[in-house]
């Protein structure tokens, strides 16, 4: 897997899931697409813990999309931890969300994302907010020295 080019997907529903991974498959088809069910797995997956230890099977991506109704912790808390998180500086997060509240938005922007979508379930439309997406980050967006911007 390409480093750079690696997204991660914290999603429950799986019909979404499957609506993500082929609308990033056209957006993005070099990339490579994890997905974990819940924040404690994304918490896991995003530290290298347990299972997903191995690096090279389970790499560290560039963009955490993260769904906020995820059962018993939301995915508000995952955004929370991951802006406290220094190892995750430079990591772009995008919320997808069924939401229609204001409140939700506003919180996902007070806790530091970087893109707020809401789920339409229209492959074309998440094609084109997936592909804005990466080329407004790829040209505008100025991370670390020590890091490589993705491709």
């Amino acid at each position: 897997m390409t480093p750079g080019k690696h997204v991660l997907l914290v999603e429950d529903n799986l019909i979404d899931a499957l609506l993500f991974e082929q609308a990033l498959r056209i957006a993005r088809p070099e990339s490579t697409l994890s997905r974990v069910p819940d924040v404690m797995a994304a918490v896991y997956y995003l530290r290298g813990i347990g299972f997903y230890a191995d690096r090279t099977a389970h790499p560290l991506p560039y963009l955490v999309a993260i769904d906020l109704n995820l059962g018993t912790v939301s995915g508000m808390e995952l955004l929370k931890w991951i802006k406290k998180e220094p190892a995750m500086k430079g990591l772009i997060t995008v919320v997808l969300t069924a939401s229609e509240a204001d409140v939700d938005a506003d919180a996902a922007h007070d806790n530091g994302v970087n893109s707020y979508l809401r789920k339409r379930h229209d492959r074309d439309a998440l094609v084109t907010s997936l592909t804005l997406l990466h080329q407004s980050w790829r040209r505008q967006n100025l991370l670390p020295p020590s890091e490589t911007q993705p491709t």
